[in-house]
């Protein structure tokens, strides 16, 4: 590049490879060495999109290293510093949906987009927020149909998003709704069959059981519901914890925990020590 610094060919090729490194990065543990690959990437995307501001894809190679780094900052916990390359991202996502609203992959990176911010708005405490994006994500891909998808990641990625929506409710008091909505996550999870040599549907099924138990661990300490349903609410929460271990556990066992899921196993056993 150095040869031809305004070939945008190359810049764009460049781009590609600092991603691609970071990722790898980021597989291997080295997550602030991911971060910095990627910031590179941003500089050089960040310079293209100004210069053709007009070009989809250039828009959407800029909001994908957004996402990055967006998801990089929330392994590393800088959940402000997530929000806010979300924010930039979501930018993008809705231009690309408003220009084409035809278009499944622009109606696709909103729901993730969404659904992230979900995610670090719930960390940040900020229930209401996170509620109001986890439904947005949720309407994006109930018009993809991705609950009832042959893409299997895709249905996962929806039964994500609505145990995120079940635990705000169960945090909001809107107690009917978290358990209609837990119950319909898990009925739609165990419509999938279950395969332990794949890491990332593993990694995601655990997830599933993860969110929903902790929003029937937010029911089960509720003042607004009698003991015995407190209690009742607590051992299913701690049932969808051990399902959930049971799952991280054979993946140590098998070797395919990710750097990302490796503290996975204590999270739920202390989860269920809580039980």
């Amino acid at each position: 590049m150095t040869a031809d610094p305004a070939n945008q060919k190359l810049r764009r090729g460049l781009v590609i490879t600092d991603i691609n490194l970071g990722r790898a990065l980021v597989l291997s543990g080295d997550f602030q060495g991911g971060l910095a690959s990627n910031r590179k990437a941003l500089a050089i995307c960040e310079a293209l999109v100004a210069e053709n501001p007009s070009s989809a894809d250039y828009r959407r190679l800029l909001a994908n290293t957004w996402q990055n780094d967006g998801d990089y900052r929330a392994i590393l916990h800088d959940v402000d510093g997530a929000l806010q390359s979300f924010r930039r991202k979501l930018a993008f996502d809705e231009q690309a949906l408003a220009e084409d609203p035809d278009n499944a992959v622009a109606r696709m990176d909103v729901a993730y987009t969404r659904a992230r911010m979900g995610d670090l708005l719930a960390k940040s405490g900020n229930y209401d927020e996170a509620l109001s994006n986890y439904r947005k994500a949720l309407a994006q891909q109930q018009k993809l149909g991705m609950e009832s998808s042959v893409n299997l990641s895709a249905r996962f990625s929806a039964l994500m998003t609505r145990g995120g929506i079940a635990e705000m409710q169960a945090r909001l008091g809107q107690h009917a709704a978290a358990i209609a909505d837990s119950a319909r996550a898990i009925e739609l999870l165990e419509g999938i069959a279950a395969d332990p040599a794949s890491g990332a549907r593993s990694s995601l099924r655990g997830q599933v059981y993860m969110r929903v138990a902790a929003a029937y661990a937010v029911l089960g300490d509720s003042a607004m519901v009698g003991a015995e349903e407190r209690r009742q609410h607590r051992r299913t929460a701690c049932e969808m914890y051990a399902r959930s271990l049971g799952i991280w556990q054979d993946m140590q066992k098998r070797g395919i925990l990710t750097a990302e899921d490796t503290a996975k196993p204590q999270e739920v056993a202390r989860a269920i020590a809580r039980c």
